[in-house]
C-alpha cells in the first residue's frame, strides 16, 4: 500500500484503529455484492491518505 500511494502522489498511509462501538449507528456496507468485508474480522483501521507536498 505504501509504494501505491507514494506512486500516486501521496504521502505513506497512517493507520488509525477504528472501532464499531464508538460510532453508534455505523453500518458497513460493500458495494460490489451482498457479502460483507468485514464479517468475521475483530480488527480494523481507518487509512488517511495526505497529499504530498511540493514546495517551489
Amino acid at each position: 500500500m505504501d509504494g501505491a500511494a507514494e506512486a500516486s502522489g501521496f504521502e505513506k498511509p497512517v493507520a488509525h484503529p477504528f472501532h464499531f462501538p464508538e460510532y453508534p449507528g455505523y453500518a458497513h456496507v460493500n458495494t460490489l455484492n451482498d457479502e460483507s468485508a468485514v464479517d468475521g474480522e475483530t480488527e480494523f483501521v481507518t487509512l488517511v491518505f495526505k497529499p504530498k507536498r511540493h514546495y517551489k
